[in-house]
């Protein structure tokens, strides 16, 4: 399975979750849809990355946003939003 395919399906499944109110627990877009509207790179916001910090935790079996001292929450917003702390923390690791 190509790699833009494997993302439409995690994107499909992703957009089929509700939250505890039955609503949508996400509303993503694929990569096909953003470049068809002519959006060649995705910008995250705030919101979606609090949204996927969860799912990305429980990837690697963590079961909680903070685990010890490690603030997950924090480190990927400070990572994917923030240029100048993306560019500090690529430097030291």
């Amino acid at each position: 399975m190509e790699r833009e395919e494997r993302h439409a399906r995690i994107v499909e499944f992703l957009n089929s979750l509700k939250n505890t109110e039955g609503n949508p627990a996400f509303k993503l877009k694929t990569y096909k849809k953003l470049r068809d509207r002519g959006v060649l790179e995705k910008t995250l916001d705030y919101q979606e990355v609090c949204e996927m910090t969860p799912l990305i935790c429980e990837a690697f079996g963590i079961m909680s946003g903070s685990a010890g001292d490690i603030d997950f929450y924090r480190l990927f917003q400070s990572y994917l939003l923030d240029k100048d702390k993306r560019e500090q923390i690529n430097q030291i690791i």
